[in-house]
């Protein structure tokens, strides 16, 4: 099931700064980045498959001042070449406005959801004019990286007991 727009959302309030002698005006800091009145962050990133790299979700969102002014700006992955495991974790993110003058880069996360690989089984074997492919001929052929996944019982179904390639079915205990 995809997950809807948004529903990985996270809003990040700042929160202000006592005035210094080296900084007069009330401002606000939230992991570095600065604005000059409150305001929120709100990145959201897109759903990943196991075995992907961040760098595969995007990432949107914006940050807006308690005014209602939106600064324009890039999100990126603070670790874009992290291959995540399955489920909802927290991933940090640099933000980066495009005004570099006036504000500085600075932190925050989001919520990435990764969702399960489905396998994919291929088989060889003997002709025998059955659509039974026993276990021991079956090998998943998308595992991801160092991932030793292999079928262990069972028999796939095939499509067809013709020779030739068939695609499998199913794949389910011995009968």
């Amino acid at each position: 099931m995809a997950t809807p727009p948004g529903a990985n959302a996270k809003s990040t309030v700042f929160s202000p700064v006592i005035p210094t002698a080296e900084n007069r005006a009330p401002h606000w800091v939230i992991n570095g980045f600065q604005l000059v009145a409150a305001g929120s962050a709100t990145p959201v990133a897109t759903p990943i498959t196991y075995g992907q790299l961040l760098s595969a979700s995007t990432l949107t969102g914006s940050f807006t001042t308690a005014a209602g002014l939106t600064l324009p700006g890039t999100l990126a992955f603070t670790t874009p070449a992290a291959q995540p495991g399955v489920g909802t974790a927290s991933q940090g993110v640099t933000i980066t406005p495009s005004d570099a003058a006036n504000y500085a880069s600075g932190s925050a996360s989001v919520s990435v959801t990764v969702n399960p690989l489905a396998v994919s089984l291929s088989a060889s074997r003997d002709y025998d004019a059955t659509t039974q492919a026993a276990a021991a001929c079956l090998t998943v052929a998308n595992s991801v990286g160092g991932d030793l996944v292999s079928v262990v019982s069972g028999n796939g179904e095939l499509a067809a007991a013709g020779a030739g390639p068939q695609s499998i079915l199913s794949l389910g205990p011995r009968p």
